[in-house]
């Protein structure tokens, strides 16, 4: 569960941010301040009818699913960055590999050979799939406990975050900002954030590219860039391990060995990008879905059951997680959940209203931007299953 945190003794959140944003971006050509204040009470989805097509309806959904905490604190500078780090898809894992060092995670110790067997078990056809579906809560549970996700998103509130804007530009339809997410625990990452023309608040999504890929290969080879035209804001991550290689698989053995995993990660990352959109008041809380492509649709798949606070839910794949080509594990490697895969991957029925889409959305993104207007984030309320 993501729990409320006391908000730290300083000046008022909105203020802060909002000064700090337009100080600094008003030095890279910013005109306005439709990214400023961070926002009020959290709203989310919750339960109703289940979903019989693609309306967006409201899905049962667990009550221990918490947006991120509103009391999330974003420092957002232009000052150049005294070291960028490594923020590469590649080579970047030593935030990764130490991560144990700043975060205990109390989930048993994972064998690796144990995952090896299992994954090997899968392979040869000897491991069923569940036919019977699980409860909602009972599946968001035994992926929170697969993951090992939730000491990291315990901390989504807790830490102060440095975000610098590295660059920024003004086009026909939209801003862009070029951003840098300096992170106390996983290190940083970069972002590219789409912003509409206008002064809102628009609805947004919030982006998972795929395996050896960037935020760039999303907004021109998954059509996100059409988003601004569409009155959609955007924010997407480059993700760091991963490229399906053996740095991906440095990272997903010793974070398995530490008790976590790379999804947990995934998940984490996502969750801060989210506290950073709901922190915007250019941006409207009530319509922020989570959309990915390929592997990151497949990150999504569980993100989705562990982060509260999303309105709709876009993908355009579904998952095993079953990999390890050539011996090399992936994010995706996590056998446990290969007996109910079928069923993580049935977006119609997860904790809010989803599409399935074509792979790599070669029809463009208006059908998402749709979906999300249609959807909408209502107050809490206990679950059923």
């Amino acid at each position: 569960m993501l729990p409320s945190v006391p908000a730290p003794r300083s000046p008022p959140l909105g203020l802060l941010f909002s000064v700090l944003l337009f100080s600094s971006l008003v030095g890279v050509g910013c005109r306005d301040t439709s990214v400023a204040r961070l926002a009020g009470p959290a709203e989310r989805a919750t339960d109703s009818a289940q979903h019989d097509d693609n309306t967006p309806k409201s899905a049962p959904i667990d009550a221990s699913l918490e947006p991120p905490p509103r009391d999330a604190l974003f420092t957002l500078t232009s000052e150049p960055p005294k070291s960028r780090g490594c923020t590469a898809g590649t080579g970047c894992v030593e935030h990764y590999l130490s991560l144990h060092e700043r975060v205990s995670f109390p989930n048993p110790k994972t064998k690796v050979k144990e995952l090896e067997r299992a994954l090997e078990r899968i392979k040869e056809g000897k491991t069923k799939r569940q036919t019977r579906p699980l409860k909602q809560s009972a599946l968001n549970a035994l992926i929170r406990e697969t993951t090992g996700a939730e000491p990291l998103l315990d901390r989504v509130g807790k830490h102060q975050r440095v975000v610098q804007v590295l660059s920024e530009g003004t086009y026909s339809d939209h801003r862009r900002l070029t951003l840098l997410f300096e992170d106390p625990l996983v290190g940083p990452w970069e972002a590219i954030l789409l912003l509409p023309l206008g002064a809102g608040p628009h609805p947004a999504f919030l982006a998972s590219h795929g395996h050896a890929e960037d935020a760039p290969h999303f907004l021109r080879y998954q059509k996100g860039a059409e988003f601004p035209g569409l009155g959609v804001a955007l924010l997407v991550h480059n993700q760091r391990a991963s490229t399906a290689d053996k740095d991906e698989d440095r990272a997903a053995r010793a974070l398995l060995t530490a008790g976590s995993s790379l999804m947990a990660i995934r998940a984490y990352e996502v969750a801060v990008g989210l506290a950073f959109l709901r922190s915007n008041e250019g941006i409207d809380r009530k319509r922020i879905g989570l959309i990915g492509h390929s592997g990151g649709s497949i990150a999504n798949l569980l993100t989705i059951r562990m982060v509260g606070g999303f309105s709709a839910h876009i993908t355009d794949g579904i998952a095993e997680y079953n990999s390890w080509d050539d011996g090399l594990f992936a994010d995706e490697s996590l056998p446990s959940l290969f007996p109910v895969s079928s069923q993580i991957s049935d977006v119609r029925r997860g904790p809010v209203p989803g599409l399935e889409l074509d792979y790599s959305y070669p029809e463009g993104m208006t059908r998402a931007a749709e979906f999300l207007r249609e959807s909408s984030s209502l107050e809490p309320s206990e679950a059923t299953d």
